[in-house]
C-alpha cells in the first residue's frame, strides 16, 4: 500500500442489536475493500450468532466478543488497540445503520479531502427518505 493512501477502517459496537445485523452487514459488504472491526459487547439476544453467520468466510470483517458490557468509547478504543488501527482514518458506524456504496464512498471522499478533519457526520435519512433531525446540536468550539 502506498504510504500516502489513507487507511480507512469501519468500527462497529453491538449490544443486543440482532434485529439490525443483516441490514448492517449487507451495507458493509458493499465496500469489501474497507476492513470492518466489530466489538460484540455482551449481547444476550443472539447478536453474536447472527453476526458470525452473516460474515462467515469473509476476510474483511474482524470481531472481538466481550462478556462484559462496557462503554461505547471503551469498546471502540479496544478495537483500535486490538487490531492496531492507530494510523487509520476511523469511521464509527452505529449498528442500526445501513448505507449505499455510493453514499458511503462519497462521504469518505469528502471527509478525507478536508485537511486535519477531526469529526464528520453525514446527513441521515429514514428509510422513507425523510431527513432525521438531530435532537440536539453537534457541539462545536463556539457552542
Amino acid at each position: 500500500m502506498n504510504p500516502d493512501t489513507p487507511r480507512v477502517a469501519i468500527l462497529i459496537v453491538t449490544h443486543n442489536h440482532q434485529a439490525y445485523v443483516k441490514g448492517l452487514i449487507d451495507s458493509c459488504k458493499r465496500v469489501p475493500d474497507i476492513q470492518k472491526y466489530i466489538c460484540e459487547a455482551a449481547s444476550t439476544d443472539g447478536t453474536y450468532t447472527a453476526l458470525t453467520s452473516e460474515i462467515k468466510d469473509r476476510n474483511d470483517f474482524h470481531v472481538i466478543r466481550k462478556n462484559k458490557l462496557e462503554s461505547f468509547s471503551k469498546n471502540n478504543n479496544d478495537l483500535v488497540r486490538e487490531f492496531e488501527l492507530f494510523n487509520h482514518d476511523i469511521l464509527l458506524v452505529n449498528p442500526d445503520c445501513s448505507f449505499t456504496e455510493q453514499g458511503f464512498r462519497s462521504f469518505v471522499a469528502q471527509a478525507l479531502s478536508i485537511a486535519n478533519l477531526g469529526v464528520a457526520a453525514p446527513v441521515i435519512h429514514y428509510p422513507d427518505k425523510r431527513m432525521q433531525v438531530p435532537w440536539r446540536k453537534f457541539p462545536s468550539l463556539y457552542s
